[in-house]
């Protein structure tokens, strides 16, 4: 969806004059002088994304036929969007990175589809081809009311156990504090397998070896830890009152973002790339949606992918 920093840009020319030229002359010089405002500002090629055609929980479906940027790539059952991100403006870019919207309270069990957001269902990657991993933006994933019974937790309090969601899978989670998460030292236990309709996958969290939390340099009231779930690997951060994980890869104003060795990364930066994004650079997006099982019938309210830029 379309975000633009500075929404004017203002071209100015200066000392432009015609001249007319004669078979057989000499024709003189015009000097020609443009003036550019600094403007930072970045075009995305498409500004709506839907998911509405035959939409089931538990799935990764394909995106509205109808739209010009929804395509097939290689390796990919469903289509996704292919979407580029120009540098309409005046300035070098340093870093392009995404943000995404997130539901405020855990929307599952709550049978109200109000509650929902699909900026926490979107997944992308920077591939050229749209191809290989595509990875979360960012999901939140709130702390279940109490873990289910079939679940091993040992000393993780029982209200400290969420489920990351990715379409049809389903990885157990713990904490094994009840407060003061953000602490250097915490531990987060993620299951080694899926769980879901036909797999019982990892339901003992007390055989798995943990995460251990770093209190964030920047933001002290989260912890933040580098993880791997299934085969992605994420940035996770974590509040102090341990009320969900924020698993995320393309976000980078996230506690743990800045910190040394993260898996969070840009999807564009100048320091890998070698060079800026330039005036006049783009580069690709290519954007899936990941519906988790137990989200409520009808159409969800409107989220939010935003490109962030410096």
């Amino acid at each position: 969806m379309k975000t633009t920093l500075i929404l004017s840009i203002l071209v100015v020319f200066l000392g432009v004059l015609s001249i007319p030229v004669f078979a057989g002359t000499e024709a003189g010089n015009a000097t020609v002088t443009v003036t550019l405002q600094s403007r930072t500002w970045v075009d995305v090629s498409e500004d709506n994304m839907s998911w509405t055609e035959n939409v089931e929980p538990g799935t990764v479906p394909n995106c509205l036929s109808t739209d010009d940027d929804c395509v097939s790539v290689p390796g990919r059952t469903n289509t996704v969007y292919a979407m580029e991100v120009e540098n309409i403006g005046s300035e070098n870019v340093s870093k392009v990175w995404l943000n995404a919207t997130m539901p405020t309270t855990n929307p599952f069990a709550s049978g109200d589809g109000t509650n929902y957001d699909p900026g926490n269902f979107i997944a992308v990657t920077n591939n050229m081809t749209g191809e290989g991993s595509y990875w979360f933006i960012n999901r939140v994933e709130y702390a279940m009311p109490r873990a289910p019974v079939y679940l091993k937790r040992g000393s993780i309090p029982d209200d400290r156990t969420g489920r990351f969601r990715n379409a049809s899978k389903e990885w157990f989670w713990g904490l094994n504090k009840s407060s003061g998460c953000n602490e250097t030292g915490t531990q987060l236990y993620i299951g080694d397998s899926y769980h879901n309709s036909d797999n019982t996958g990892d339901i003992d969290l007390t055989d798995n070896t943990p995460w251990t939390l770093t209190t964030d340099s920047g933001d002290n009231t989260y912890g933040w830890a580098n993880i791997t779930v299934g085969s992605e690997e994420y940035n996770v951060a974590v509040p102090s009152d341990c009320s969900k994980v924020i698993f995320y890869k393309w976000n980078m104003d996230l506690p743990g973002a800045s910190e040394t060795g993260t898996h969070a990364t840009y999807i564009f930066d100048n320091e890998t790339e070698g060079h800026d994004f330039a005036p006049g650079n783009y580069t690709p997006i290519y954007v899936e949606a990941r519906i988790p099982y137990g989200t409520y019938v009808g159409t969800l309210p409107i989220g939010y992918m935003r490109i962030i830029v410096s």
